[in-house]
């Protein structure tokens, strides 16, 4: 049995009649058109379906590649655009027709057919559901697609062709030449002796670095140059978890580390799942809510303890954590009293904390607050794209569903409250402790998107898909979140920046937590921190 046609067969069992969906076996056929070889495939596909369906036929529809096909035939394209309360039509809502004439394509076509069922299936099992993480099978489901994806594409972050075509659309950061310094003076950036308090830890002193969150943290699309290469996780160029290469090709949190302490451990090496080898010691999921966050924690704690590299007491662990951007583009807008998230978050956020706390002595917690998509969806304002018209509508409808619209500014003020409930938990009793502490970095509280030089969006921070970013934005992430780890707790950067890159200085050796950064004034502190201009 194929796996195509094992999918078809969950499908039928899993699909009820509610959902009236209605798939027609792809089939060799005579082709109804001289200048099409014999054979050539037809894949018809019929849909009357609930909404949960309408938000993934923009996505799979973006999966057909279909620029590689010799010869292509279009017909009968047509699109429901019933809001989420009306009743389906009986008729079909949507309806096409592919005709390849290539062998190549068609077996390309079939490979992407596999994949769209795929996506359907999670859709129905969904449903019910409340993350993509909940069940053994889900998660299973999931890793295979995402499996699949890497192998249909290979990496798009390690592969040449794939680099220079994001370099040329001006994507990546600028390449600092060997004869460039590194911005900050290193020596004495390690400890002599290992400190047995986290409030007097210094960037070298950082053995072990980790990184848990969602899409954001998988670097989800950052090398992608079209749809269809969103789904490949370029993890070793993130921002907080990524060591791929140096700070002069990829400037992220652990490469700037390095230069402190070059026996760091922990980083994403490369393009990877958290099943591949080359994720390390980051755990994050493309997807992930805060309710995964527990889950997740775990998995770190697991992966740490078994790694023969990491002396658990001695060690020092840096672990970086970001969630919220999905609740907000996926859960709130779906639930009775979306303001309750607010409270499940906290929640979720607690136990995660305290499940680290518990676990891992000798730990760092950089406390992210995610973006507010408020600048997300004002990217799309004059700047038509037919890419930032689907993707966004499929992978956050909570944004921009037309459904949704109008409670836009509800949904701006729970994300303004979530970021800061994230800052308040930070500075629990509970967290700042001698072997561990929490500490907010706000750097993407006031987060936006540089404009071009026509006054507009510059496109070039984000991926293909307009809600991902690309490696330059993950450079400036990169450069800010350092900043924010040298800023005094009350005085750090809301807002990123690419012309100052703060050093370690005499005055001011340590990673800033909340109790040590009142031993010196903020006047005091902002002063004694040199800057320096570094390219990203």
């Amino acid at each position: 049995m194929t796996i195509m046609t094992k999918l078809f067969l969950d499908l039928k069992k899993l699909v009820s009649n509610d959902h009236n969906i209605i798939y027609e076996d792809i089939e060799k056929q005579s082709s109804p058109c001289s200048r099409l070889t014999d054979g050539a495939i037809k894949v018809s596909v019929i849909f009357t379906a609930s909404e949960l369906v309408l938000q993934v036929r923009p996505w799979a529809i973006g999966y057909f590649d279909l620029g590689r096909c010799n010869t292509l035939l279009l017909q009968n394209i047509k699109f429901h655009s019933s809001g989420v309360n009306q009743t389906p039509s009986k008729q079909s809502d949507f309806k096409f027709w592919l005709i390849v004439d290539s062998a190549s394509c068609r077996t390309m076509l079939l490979k992407w057919w596999q994949f769209y069922c795929a996506l359907l299936h999670i859709s129905v099992l969904a449903s019910d559901r409340k993350t993509v993480l909940d069940t053994p099978f889900n998660i299973m489901l999931h890793r295979a697609i995402r499996e699949w994806t890497f192998n249909a594409f290979g990496k798009t972050g390690m592969e040449e062709r794939y680099l220079q075509a994001v370099r040329n659309a001006n994507k990546t950061q600028e390449i600092i030449p060997d004869n460039v310094p590194f911005p900050c003076n290193v020596t004495g950036g390690r400890s002599s002796k290992v400190p047995k308090s986290v409030h007097k830890l210094r960037p070298g002193d950082i053995d072990v670095i980790a990184a848990m969150g969602d899409s954001l943290a998988t670097g989800a699309g950052i090398f992608a140059g079209s749809l269809l290469q969103i789904a490949i996780e370029n993890r070793g160029v993130t921002a907080a978890g990524g060591g791929q290469g140096t700070w002069r090709q990829y400037l992220t949190l652990p490469n700037i580390i390095k230069e402190f302490n070059p026996n760091l451990i922990g980083y994403a090496l490369g393009d990877s799942l958290t099943i591949h080898q080359a994720s390390q010691l980051n755990v994050a999921e493309g997807g992930a809510m805060s309710a995964d966050m527990v889950y997740m924690a775990n998995v770190l704690i697991k992966k740490i303890k078994n790694d023969p590299r990491i002396d658990l007491q001695k060690h020092w662990k840096f672990i970086s954590l970001m969630i919220g951007c999905n609740d907000f583009c996926s859960e709130m807008c779906w639930i009775p009293s979306p303001w309750s998230v607010l409270e499940t978050h906290k929640t979720d956020l607690l136990q995660a904390l305290r499940t680290l706390r518990d676990n891992l002595p000798r730990t760092f917690v950089a406390l992210l607050p995610p973006p507010h998509l408020k600048a997300i969806v004002e990217t799309r304002e004059r700047r038509p794209s037919l890419n930032c018209f689907l993707a966004p509508k499929v992978l956050c409808s909570c944004m921009f569903g037309l459904t949704f619209q109008r409670f836009r500014s509800m949904y701006y003020d729970i994300m303004r409250q979530w970021q800061k409930l994230d800052m308040e938990i930070a500075t629990y009793p509970e967290f700042q402790k001698d072997d561990f502490t929490v500490v907010a970095q706000p750097v993407l509280v006031n987060f936006s998107i540089p404009f071009a030089s026509d006054g507009y969006t510059d496109m070039t921070y984000l991926s293909s898909d307009c809600l991902h970013v690309s490696q330059k934005t993950n450079a400036l992430f990169a450069n800010s979140l350092w900043n924010n780890l040298l800023e005094p707790v009350g005085a750090k950067s809301t807002k990123w920046s690419n012309n100052k890159f703060h050093c370690p200085t005499s005055e001011r050796l340590y990673l800033t937590t909340k109790l040590n950064s009142k031993q010196q004034s903020v006047t005091e502190t902002a002063a004694a921190i040199r800057t320096r201009n570094v390219g990203t």
